[in-house]
């Protein structure tokens, strides 16, 4: 069954496209998770993963710059740099 909630976090990234171009294009290509088990949000450098009841306690733009904030760690090589 395809769940029709609305994905905070995919439309974060869409206004992150659009005010951010660069940040925006590089969060497309990590997968989008929902993982109510971590109380914030984090990436393993394959998956932009977060917890939906802290994410929508944010405003529009603390969303964009989580997404960009996890998409850094990405482009700055955090997640393969790890011990």
């Amino acid at each position: 069954m395809i769940n029709k909630k609305k994905c905070p976090m995919a439309s974060a990234r869409k206004r992150l496209i659009m005010d951010h171009h660069w940040w925006g294009a590089l969060s497309l290509r990590l997968i989008i998770k929902e993982d109510p088990s971590i109380p914030t949000a984090a990436t393993d450098g394959k998956e932009l993963i977060y917890n939906r009841e802290w994410f929508e306690s944010l405003t529009n733009d603390e969303q964009e710059a989580v997404v960009a904030h996890e998409t850094e760690h990405c482009a700055l090589g955090h997640p393969w740099r790890l011990g």
